[in-house]
């Protein structure tokens, strides 16, 4: 599965004119929501890249990307769907939704901070992120459609999310997901989601080692048909 800046991507989807009409939506200026999405995306990623560092958890946000709910063509939408305000609420009980799927966390971990570093109030953060969630979780969807990807390529595509992810992470959403701080973030994800993704690959390694030692076996029974079962004997 080929790589994709998830978090250029999801701001790509933020442009002049979706701005513009969140804003007319929200009762903030667009400036000001613009601010959002940069803080959001990587906050949002560094999650779902800390919540799959286990096969366990690479599965649940798998799941969480291919779900009905996750919208792909969420691109192309998008711009119809913010001009209405009902649309705008199901946008940010989607992403509020997937994201607690896929981390078990609420969206509230990275917009109460985002409240605090921009200034803006706490609901507003809390819309505005749970949207660039919905979006985040519909790019990755279409993403993975387009690439045919699986679930054994999830841990390596986040993992490609690092540099970017890293220079924009701060220390409060580093320890709230888990890490001492950014750094520590920034020195242990790829190791642990490449450890993650060799340990999801050996499954179906050994189900095809299983498969070539059984066929043997198989061809020995068919062309041995005088042979009694010892267990129906």
């Amino acid at each position: 599965m080929k790589s994709i800046d998830l978090a250029n991507s999801i701001d790509a989807v933020f442009s002049d004119s979706i701005r513009q009409c969140l804003a007319e939506q929200i009762g903030l200026s667009s400036e000001i929501l613009g601010r959002i999405p940069t803080h959001a995306s990587p906050a949002l990623i560094a999650s779902l890249m800390a919540a799959a560092v286990t096969p366990d958890g690479a599965k649940a946000v798998f799941s969480a990307v291919m779900s009905p709910e996750a919208n792909a063509r969420i691109e192309e939408q998008f711009l119809q769907l913010c001009s209405a305000s009902s649309s705008i609420k199901d946008l940010e009980t989607i992403g509020e939704s997937l994201f607690v799927r896929s981390t078990g966390t609420r969206i509230a971990l990275a917009s109460d901070p985002i409240s605090r570093q921009t200034g803006i109030p706490p609901q507003a953060a809390h819309v505005m992120t749970a949207l660039v969630g919905s979006v985040m979780f519909g790019v990755l969807k279409h993403h993975i459609l387009l690439e045919q990807g699986t679930l054994a390529g999830l841990p390596a595509l986040l993992g490609g999310q690092s540099p970017v992810v890293s220079r924009l992470l701060t220390d409060h959403v580093a320890e709230s997901i888990g890490f001492e701080n950014a750094g520590n973030f920034t020195r242990s994800i790829a190791g642990r989601l490449e450890s993650v993704a060799a340990n999801m690959m050996h499954p179906m390694a050994d189900d095809e080692n299983v498969l070539r030692r059984s066929a043997p076996a198989a061809a020995h029974e068919v062309a041995a048909p005088g042979r009694r079962s010892e267990v129906f004997a």
